[in-house]
């Protein structure tokens, strides 16, 4: 609903501030009752993500995907540099060698599988259809207030993605993402 409701200060509204945002003004409108206040905001559990789609999608809608998930896993490489017979080049902070002998995708790993992206949508949408161009694909989000409030708007080449399977930009989603897929010209 975008309010939280605390003892003393009651009702007040929050929806599109940041946590820091947050915890300044919590600070601010405590400053009243209390001696130098400190407050810090964490958030336990994300929502889950509404994005809606629209345009050149076999179902054109508003969809949900889980929440976020913070807990970024990292595979350290240990077993593999073990194995080349590297340990001293790690005991030397000699990483750079090290990152030579690997690629990127086998040394340190970032766990992605909780990111919605637009082609996480699309699928969910049911796929494009024949007439689809997703070389114009526009996506409007929500601003955070304290970054000036409003909307902006974006457009976004997925070609890559499809033909060269590059993901730059098969960017991140967020909630309240609205997506517009055009047909083609």
């Amino acid at each position: 609903e975008g309010e939280i409701l605390l003892p003393e200060i009651y009702e007040t509204y929050v929806r599109g501030l940041t946590p820091s945002e947050l915890s300044e003004l919590l600070t601010k409108r405590y400053l009243e009752f209390m001696n130098d206040p400190e407050i810090t905001v964490r958030i336990e559990k994300f929502k889950p993500l509404r994005v809606s789609i629209q345009g050149e999608v076999r179902n054109p809608g508003t969809y949900k995907f889980p929440s976020y998930s913070t807990m970024d896993t990292l595979i350290y490489g240990y077993d593999q540099l073990s194995k080349q017979g590297n340990q001293s080049n790690i005991e030397n902070n000699k990483i750079e060698s090290i990152n030579s002998q690997f690629s990127n995708d086998n040394f340190i790993k970032k766990n992605t599988d909780k990111i919605t992206t637009i082609s996480n949508a699309i699928r969910r949408a049911g796929g494009t259809t024949s007439k689809t161009d997703l070389s114009r694909i526009a996506i409007i989000r929500d601003i955070p207030i304290g970054q000036g409030g409003g909307k902006k708007r974006a457009i976004v080449d997925l070609t890559s993605f499809i033909n060269q399977s590059d993901p730059t930009n098969d960017i991140r989603l967020f909630d309240g993402d609205r997506i517009f897929i055009p047909k083609l010209a």
